[in-house]
């Protein structure tokens, strides 16, 4: 009386197979959300890190993620620290 338990297969895509149709779901994802956000900036700051989070960076800092999409910018990258400190979580 045992039965036989099929495990999903491995699921082996690369970034580039998936980026078109993912970065069109996670704008999707994020125009649910974004009107909680009562100014634009944080609108574009929390869209900027959903993007950084899904990545294909392997450090998921705040500072990581500037780093990787906007440069040596201390500005963007104080205000992506400020973002997700003051943010009421």
């Amino acid at each position: 009386m045992s039965e036989v338990i099929e495990t999903t297969p491995k699921l082996e895509l690369r970034a580039t197979e998936i980026e078109k149709d993912l970065l069109s779901e996670l704008a999707d994802y994020h125009a649910i959300y974004s009107p909680l956000f009562k100014r634009r900036e944080q609108r574009a700051e929390s869209e900027k890190y959903l993007k950084g989070l899904l990545s294909d960076i392997e450090n998921k800092s705040v500072e990581a993620m500037k780093l990787h999409f906007e440069g040596d910018n201390p500005n963007a990258i104080r205000s992506g620290q400020q973002f997700l400190g003051q943010g009421a979580w």
